[in-house]
This record gives structure tokens, sequence and C-alpha cells, in this order.
């Protein structure tokens, strides 16, 4: 920015940088991490969805391939210390 510009706005741009900081909402907490569920239908080669178990707790998703219900999938051993890892 050439400095004749600069020099004939500052007045009007440090106007609006405190107007936008004294108004300006609270950032919000970024996610800490996956909350989603994995479901599976009941087709031969199972779809799966993502959904946070609050929505799968709500009632029945149907796969409509196979009219089954997705369910969350049992956890295996090794699931649980991948995300202990992590």
């Amino acid at each position: 920015m050439p400095a004749v510009t600069r020099d004939r706005y500052t007045a009007a741009i440090n106007a609006i940088t405190a107007a936008i900081t004294s108004h300006r909402l609270p950032e919000p907490a970024a996610a800490t991490g996956r909350n989603l569920a994995a479901a599976l239908c009941g087709c031969k080669v199972p779809r799966r969805i993502r959904a946070a178990p609050r929505t799968l707790a709500a009632g029945a998703i149907t796969c409509e391939l196979c009219d089954h219900a997705f369910t969350v999938a049992p956890r295996t051993a090794d699931q649980g210390e991948r995300e202990t890892a992590r």
C-alpha cells in the first residue's frame, strides 16, 4: 500500500479495527476428538455410516437396501488400544 494511502486512511482503519475487536463474538472451541460411532447395516457387505451416539439412540436409521437398522459395531480389543494411543 502506498504511504500516501496508508496515511490518509490510518484513522479510519484504526476506528474499524477497534469496533471489530470490541464487538467480536468468542471463537468456538476446537473439537477435541471424534464423537461419531460407526454403525453397520445388515447387508451381506455391510454399509457403514458414522453418527453421534445420541442420534443413533433417538431412533432407527434404516438401510433401504436390506431394510435393517444401522447398529453400532462392537468394539474389538485392538480398537481400544489404538484410540488410547492417540
